[in-house]
C-alpha cells in the first residue's frame, strides 16, 4: 500500500503572535499596577491621570470616561467618594481649651478596646518635667468629667524617645514615662475627689463626707512604658515627638462621650484621619 502523506503542519504565526501579545500585555500591566502602588501615597491625583491614560488606550476616553454614555460626552467609571472620605470635606475640630495648633497634638483612634487617646508630651509638659502646664487643665478638666463619669476601666500609659535619660535630666526613661502617666493619673483622681464633694455639698447642704474612692482605683491603671512602645522613627527630632506621649485608652462605653472634648462639633462626629468614626446622639 502507499504510504499516508504526513498532514502538512498548520501556519501557527497568528496564534503564536497572539499568545505573543497577549502575555506582553499582562507584563505591562504588572509593571504598570507595581508602579501605580509606588506612587499611591505620593499623589493620588497623578495616580488617577496615569488610570485614566491606560484605560483611555483601550478603547476608553481619557480620564477614566466611557464612550458608552448616550450623550457622547463620556462617563465616569470612577467609583463615587463619599463625602465622609474626600479630603476636601474633611473638618478636624478643635478641642475645648486647646487652640487650633494645640489641637493637632492630640490623636484619637479607634480601636478593638475603645477609644485611644494620645496627647503628645510637649503639649502636656516641659522638657525633662512631669509637672501639667497649666495651658492644658482645660482640656484635661474636660477628659475628666469623661472618664470620672462612669464606671468603666481606664488605662494610662506614658511613653518616650529612645534618646539617653541624662540628656533630658532625669534618672531612666522608664521612671519619666511612669512619672506622667502617674501625672495624668493623679490630676483625673483630684478631679473625681471635687465633683464627689461638690455633688455631697449639694445633697448635705454644706456638710463634706468622708468620700470613698476604693472603686475608683480598681478601675483606673497607670503605667510606663519607657521608649519600647514607638509609633514612629527616633531618627529625626520630629519623629521622636510622636513617641514622646501620654496614652489614655477608654472602655468602648465612653465612645459616644467623646463629643465633649470637641468645640463646636456637631453630633455626627466622623473625624477621618483621626480615626473617630463614631455617629454620635
Amino acid at each position: 500500500m502507499p504510504k499516508e502523506k504526513p498532514p502538512e503542519p498548520k501556519d501557527r504565526s497568528a496564534e503564536n503572535g497572539n499568545r505573543t501579545m497577549n502575555v506582553s500585555l499582562f507584563i505591562i500591566l504588572l509593571a504598570f499596577f507595581i508602579v501605580l502602588n509606588s506612587i499611591a501615597v505620593v499623589d493620588e491625583n497623578a495616580k488617577r491621570e496615569a488610570l485614566g491614560s491606560l484605560i483611555g488606550s483601550f478603547g476608553i476616553l481619557p480620564g477614566g470616561l466611557s464612550p458608552m454614555d448616550a450623550e457622547g460626552k463620556g462617563k465616569s467609571l470612577k467609583p463615587p467618594i463619599h463625602p465622609l472620605m474626600d479630603a476636601t470635606e474633611e473638618s478636624l475640630p478643635d478641642f475645648v481649651g486647646l487652640s487650633g495648633e494645640s489641637s493637632a497634638m492630640v490623636d484619637i483612634r479607634s480601636t478593638s478596646n475603645g477609644s485611644l487617646i494620645s496627647i503628645r508630651d510637649q503639649l502636656l509638659f516641659s522638657e525633662g518635667s512631669y509637672s501639667i502646664k497649666p495651658s492644658v487643665r482645660e482640656f484635661l478638666t474636660r477628659l475628666a468629667e469623661i472618664v470620672n463619669g462612669d464606671s468603666f476601666p481606664v488605662v494610662i500609659t506614658g511613653h518616650t524617645d529612645d534618646r539617653p535619660a541624662e540628656e533630658k535630666g532625669v534618672t531612666s526613661n522608664w521612671d519619666l514615662s511612669a512619672r506622667r502617666a502617674m501625672a495624668i493619673y493623679r490630676f483625673f483622681y483630684e478631679q473625681y475627689l471635687e465633683q464627689m464633694a461638690a455633688r455631697e455639698r449639694e445633697n448635705n447642704q454644706g456638710r463634706t463626707p468622708a468620700l470613698l474612692p476604693t472603686q475608683y482605683f480598681k478601675r483606673m491603671d497607670a503605667y510606663g512604658c519607657g521608649s519600647y512602645q514607638p509609633i514612629a522613627s527616633n531618627d529625626t527630632p520630629q519623629t521622636r515627638k510622636l513617641n514622646n506621649r501620654v496614652e489614655i485608652l477608654l472602655d468602648k462605653r465612653a465612645n459616644y462621650k467623646l463629643q465633649r472634648i470637641y468645640k463646636n462639633q456637631s453630633s455626627g462626629l466622623f473625624v477621618f484621619k483621626k480615626f473617630v468614626f463614631s455617629v454620635l446622639d
